[in-house]
């Protein structure tokens, strides 16, 4: 699939999620992520130069990885890391919280997290 056809993709999910009344901004946020990716990882592929893209990702998994350790820079810059075990303690307190005193968690939640970059990935990835 090619950037345009991402592109296309987006335009058309637009036009009937709104026709529809569907989750419009959930959606274009899935078809975004996509033609980041596309643009990010392919970039030079599709005539477009590493230095002209910034790509970042969340969670800085296997792919970042696989992108940071390539010999050139491609348009992925950056990814962000997230601690699953601190984030999921957190997770579990606000639930337990909830359910043993009634305290409602808050409706908007916050992650911190570290932007992994070509430079300091090793110091957070195996």
């Amino acid at each position: 699939m090619s950037i345009i056809d991402d592109i296309r993709s987006l335009s058309l999910l637009i036009r009937d999620e709104t026709q529809s009344g569907g989750n419009t901004k959930e959606r274009i946020s899935d078809i975004l992520d996509l033609i980041a990716e596309s643009l990010s990882t392919k970039g030079d592929a599709l005539g477009y130069k590493a230095e002209n893209i910034i790509g970042v990702g969340i969670n800085g998994g296997e792919e970042a990885k696989i992108e940071f350790e390539k010999a050139s820079p491609t348009g992925f810059w950056g990814s962000m890391f997230l601690s699953g075990d601190s984030h999921g303690y957190h997770d579990a307190k606000l639930l337990y919280e909830w359910i043993k005193d009634g305290k409602e968690p808050p409706l908007d939640y916050r992650l911190s997290a570290i932007l992994l970059t070509r430079d300091n990935f090793k110091e957070y990835m195996d």
